[in-house]
């Protein structure tokens, strides 16, 4: 059953529309992820979302037919242990960039990541998660991240979010390297980014410069990033 669910579910355009629109399999995925009590068949309807979520297509079904989404999204919310570290990998999935820019898609992305709730907001709320001491919930937090990070809408988030900027230029925080490589690949998907330079002021642009070059691995880092959110 898992695999039938995730194997349906690549299968997006036309041909899966036309089969969501004659057999409700979305609305059948959203009845047994409500009312399932088996990991089994929850684990499989979670892959699903996400691979239907991995493209344009398939988005825009899961925001047309809503309900299992919104489903999804409850989950999220209520989930811990391995249901909240599956639930964070679709989050990162369901929000990262497309290519091209496509306005449309970055509005549903924005829409979808702030459905996830969180006090004050959904980007905050990630910090405890990525500072958790276990390794998969960090790097699934990681992913998180760096799809937010994709986003124009994301840059203006993390611009406005206290605490997110001084996490991930604190090298600190994780000393795993799988930890160290991913958070390096969050402060370059910023960098990047083409939205940066007007969503960011030149001493945030500086500090994400300074680390970019030093690269994943720079060691004795922690007392510059210490006096520079000082300041």
């Amino acid at each position: 059953m898992i695999k039938l669910f995730a194997k349906v579910a690549t299968v997006v355009g036309a041909n899966f529309e036309q089969f969501n629109s004659e057999h409700h399999f979305l609305d059948t995925l959203d009845s047994i992820l409500q009312n399932t009590r088996s990991s089994t068949l929850k684990e499989g309807i979670i892959v699903a979302i996400e691979n239907l979520g991995s493209t344009v297509q398939g988005l825009l079904l899961l925001d047309h037919q809503k309900s299992l989404l919104s489903t999804f999204l409850g989950l999220y919310r209520s989930s811990n242990g391995e249901d909240r570290v599956m639930c964070l990998r679709t989050v990162s999935t369901l929000i990262a960039s497309d290519e091209p820019p496509n306005p449309s898609i970055s509005a549903l992305s924005s829409k979808t990541f702030d459905s996830l709730g969180g006090r004050p907001n959904a980007l905050k709320d990630l910090l405890p998660l990525a500072r958790s001491s276990f390794e998969e919930t960090r790097i699934a937090s990681y992913a998180v991240l760096k799809s937010v990070a994709g986003n124009e809408w994301g840059l203006v988030k993390v611009r406005d979010t206290p605490g997110i900027i001084e996490f991930l230029l604190d090298r600190s925080t994780d000393h795993s390297i799988i930890g160290k490589e991913w958070k390096y690949s969050i402060v370059q998907s910023r960098h990047l980014h083409p939205s940066a330079p007007t969503v960011f002021g030149p001493h945030t642009l500086q500090r994400l410069d300074r680390f970019n070059s030093e690269g994943p691995f720079f060691a004795g880092a922690e007392a510059a990033v210490a006096m520079e959110a000082g300041r």
